[in-house]
């Protein structure tokens, strides 16, 4: 982290090694070195279903049920086709889907409900 510029997540890593989780830089009520702004909500996130999914992911799934490929979901949101990537795999392993077409039927389902 340090030799890539990320000084708070390098500092987040040092204290953690260190067994000084409540040092410098946390915040009160956060996950012991999640890093600054985390939240006990964060931590109380599901890891399977819907709920699991952050809004950048919700909002990646959408596009690509609306039938956005990764390039064109990512000129929409304004960030990297890689970024768009990484959120569509980590939608796919949360709603363990292995599809588009499957994720298609979630995110529609969830639209009725919704």
């Amino acid at each position: 982290f340090a030799a890539s510029g990320a000084d708070a997540a390098a500092a987040d890593v040092r204290r953690l090694l260190d067994g000084d989780a409540g040092g410098p830089g946390s915040d009160a009520g956060s996950t012991p070195g999640a890093g600054p702004g985390r939240t006990d909500a964060v931590r109380d996130r599901p890891v399977q279903g819907w709920e699991a999914l952050t809004a950048s992911e919700r909002k990646v799934a959408r596009l690509i049920a609306e039938g956005h490929t990764n390039r064109s979901a990512a000129e929409v949101l304004v960030v990297s086709p890689h970024t768009v990537n990484t959120h569509l795999t980590a939608v796919f392993r949360k709603l363990t889907v292995r599809s588009r077409v499957q994720l298609t039927h979630v995110v529609l389902a969830r639209s009725d409900v919704e």
